[in-house]
């Protein structure tokens, strides 16, 4: 189900580039969460095209015997370098809605 992000950016299921992005980020989500992840699923996210790619996705990761649910911020450039995560945000609920951040 789609929904808005901040005006007329809204949110739309995850896509295997999405995925790979969160996947190829894993590292820094643990450093950032100062958790070993066990495992990491993108829910859902919203893009918005500045010069490259900011992406704002709702992710589900399991740490031990806990389930957390965060929201990052990454930014692709538009040539071949790596995506990466801008921002982090935790204590995210998988009801809350994904807006705009940092």
């Amino acid at each position: 189900m789609a929904g808005k992000m901040h005006g007329s950016i809204s949110t739309s299921p995850v896509t295997d580039e999405v995925q790979e992005i969160v996947q190829s980020l894993k590292d820094r989500i643990e450093e950032e969460s100062k958790r070993k992840v066990e495992f990491l699923h993108a829910l859902l996210h919203c893009s918005q095209v500045v010069a490259g790619m900011n992406y704002f996705v709702k992710v589900v990761f399991v740490a031990g015997n806990a389930a957390e649910c965060i929201h990052i911020r990454v930014f692709k450039p538009v040539a071949g370098e790596k995506p990466s995560l801008v921002k982090f945000e935790t204590n995210k609920k998988v009801s809350d809605e994904i807006t705009s951040f940092g």
